[in-house]
């Protein structure tokens, strides 16, 4: 039994089993389908309720390069924490070209433009009625290449698909006692709803942005996303870390948007890939090469041990009967 909840800006959605999980996201029946409006949605999904909305920048477990020395993030000051992930974009950007690495919107432009952020030269222009914004635009195909491959930055992953998002729940779930994975859901048009709704130009501190998939075979196959939150660095202050969630109710509160999240227990975790495996989305097809492929072959380690498959719908039982009936009177 599917338990459906709403608590200020979130409504939950706790399924008991694999098959309720994968009913509710599916692409073509569940509940976020889009019809004539494709791509209406965008999904995350996360392992266990513990990990919240909050990017791998802004979380202590993780290391960013700031002055020559490694630091755990995040930091106090707000131009502090910008100019740590400054300056390891940087060096992912340096190490990459090192070796020959075709980069996203490379040009003179963008190097020229990631030497000035190093020593923060676009502070020295602002005023506080125009303020410099962190980070700039021409920035965003190279953090999403760069957190797609482990570098800590401040954009979150999403994708137009709730399959893979339910993927990348259950394949990560470990069977704590108690917990459940979950896969995030938003609408990812609100931006422009809420420009219709609001007609100010005032700041927006999310931006949700796509990126060139050319260069990058993981994005294209995940048909990924993001989102960052943007900080003015007009003057110095406190760094305060607010999940993205938060932040996207706040962003666009003038069409009063809502976050979904639909969670399970994690001992149902590996009947979710035994029914993602039916549909071919596995590691092989999310991950493009011969890693992606030896990751599946460990999968199929753990899936070959189940006993069941994932229910069928009542129609596909319906049907399935009525052929097994005419079988029977044809034999």
């Amino acid at each position: 039994m599917v338990e459906v909840s709403q608590k200020a800006h979130l409504i939950e959605i706790a399924c008991q089993a694999a098959s309720e999980f994968l009913d509710i996201l599916s692409p073509i029946t569940g509940v976020f389908v889009s019809g004539f409006l494709p791509d209406w949605f965008m999904f995350r999904g996360v392992s266990s309720l513990a990990h919240t909305l909050i990017p791998s920048a802004f979380r202590s477990e993780n290391e960013l390069l700031f002055h020559g020395e490694y630091l755990r993030p995040p930091c106090s000051d707000v131009i502090d924490q910008c100019l740590a992930e400054v300056h390891t974009l940087k060096r992912f950007f340096e190490i990459s070209a090192k070796h020959g690495i075709r980069l996203p919107e490379d040009s003179p432009t963008l190097r020229e433009r990631l030497d000035d952020w190093e020593v923060l030269r676009p502070l020295g222009k602002t005023t506080l009625e125009d303020p410099v914004v962190w980070p700039p635009a021409e920035f965003y195909s190279l953090i999403a290449l760069a957190q797609h491959h482990g570098i800590p930055t401040r954009a979150l992953d999403w994708t137009l698909s709730p399959l893979t998002a339910a993927y990348f729940a259950a394949s990560s779930a470990s069977c704590s006692a108690g917990d459940r994975l979950a896969v995030w859901v938003v609408n990812r048009r609100v931006d422009r709803l809420h420009r219709l709704a609001d007609k100010s130009s005032h700041f927006r501190e999310l931006a949700v942005f796509t990126a060139p998939g050319a260069d990058n075979d993981n994005l294209r196959a995940q048909r990924g996303m993001f989102m960052l939150q943007r900080h003015q660095l007009a003057r110095r202050e406190p760094f305060v870390t607010t999940p993205y969630d938060l932040l996207f109710v706040d962003t666009f509160k003038a069409v009063r948007p809502r976050v979904f999240r639909i969670t399970l227990d994690v001992r149902e975790a590996r009947s979710v890939l035994r029914g993602l495996a039916g549909a071919d989305v596995t590691a092989g097809a999310l991950f493009p090469g011969l890693w992606g492929v030896a990751r599946e072959f460990r999968e199929d380690r753990t899936l070959m041990e189940l006993d069941e498959d994932i229910p069928r719908s009542a129609v596909a039982k319906e049907v399935t009967s009525r052929v097994a009936e005419l079988l029977k009177a044809g034999a």
